[in-house]
């Protein structure tokens, strides 16, 4: 991993574009991202005119009543530790996500933070549509919270990130840092892997260890070496950089599906209320649109909040 790297991901957390709705998710992303800006932050909570289920929504209403009882349920929604951060509401036209995509754009917003499922979800294993095409459309990290017991999600924790290969970890691992570098946090890198997977950070280590053996027939245990061995260079690397050399900074390389791995990570430190960061891949117009089978499990499954950085796009 290079540490010459950098992208847009990184940076302060304010200002943050939250997308409301009206359901139990999308109040608990308004206040997780309220605790993340913190205090002296900015919220801009945006929603669209026809947003389904809205209260009061079913007839005809006057744009500044409307936008006055959206701004009053966002102030009465916000919890006591959020209630110094300044909220923007916005009405939006079109449809969520382009409001939500747009505004960021213009507020320079390195963040989006959703709910999971909105008022039209089917079933609790299934990424809502908001989300997918968010993943697909931002190019900013996005973030998805899901409504617990808890009414109120409380600022972000332990951070556990998903590695593997590629810069979609690159822009994760290098977000991640930053918000524990700027909050005192710690930062756990977890990769599960499997004998068909590997993942090394060394393009010349890789190639003299694909020369040493194939791959596929690789024992479990030395693969775990490996990628033991991967992480703790990593770690090296992060902390050789001065601005994240302070950081506490854990490791995982478990057997198994990297989703199972990663929630299973999670659900180990709920009291330190964890947050799961992986990077998204962007391969092209097509196979971007895609979410991989490790991002969806967590997507469906985490009991955290999650966020999703996307590798830089290919200007071209």
């Amino acid at each position: 991993m290079s540490s010459s790297v950098t992208d847009r991901s990184v940076g302060l957390f304010s200002p943050i574009v939250v997308g409301v709705d009206g359901s139990p998710d999308s109040w608990a992303a308004l206040n997780w991202a309220a605790n993340l800006c913190g205090g002296n932050g900015t919220l801009h909570a945006v929603r669209t005119r026809s947003t389904a289920g809205w209260p009061g929504t079913s007839d005809p209403i006057d744009i500044e009543q409307l936008l006055a009882g959206f701004e009053a349920e966002v102030a009465d929604a916000l919890s006591a530790t959020a209630k110094d951060c300044q909220v923007t509401c916005h009405l939006f036209e079109g449809g969520i996500v382009d409001g939500l995509v747009e505004i960021a754009t213009v507020m320079n917003a390195p963040l989006i933070v959703v709910g999971v499922h909105g008022h039209s979800k089917r079933r609790p294993k299934m990424v809502g549509g908001v989300v997918h095409r968010l993943l697909h459309d931002a190019e900013i990290p996005v973030a998805v919270v899901r409504a617990r017991d808890e009414p109120t999600p409380q600022a972000p924790g332990t951070v556990i990130v998903g590695v593997g290969d590629g810069p979609a970890t690159v822009s994760a691992v290098n977000w991640a840092a930053t918000l524990a570098s700027t909050r005192s946090l710690q930062v756990h890198l977890v990769h599960g892997a499997t004998p068909e997977h590997r993942t090394v950070f060394n393009l010349e280590r890789a190639m003299r260890k694909a020369l040493e053996k194939v791959a596929l027939l690789v024992d479990p245990d030395e693969l775990l070496r490996w990628v033991t061995d991967d992480l703790h260079a990593l770690v090296e690397e992060l902390h050789a950089r001065p601005e994240f050399s302070t950081i506490e900074i854990t490791t995982a390389a478990k057997l198994g599906p990297a989703g199972p791995v990663l929630v299973a990570e999670a659900e180990a430190v709920l009291p330190d209320n964890p947050t799961i960061v992986m990077g998204k891949h962007f391969d092209g117009a097509v196979t971007g649109y895609f979410t991989t089978a490790a991002l969806h499990y967590v997507l469906t499954h985490a009991p955290c909040p999650i966020v999703i950085v996307p590798q830089p796009r290919d200007p071209d």
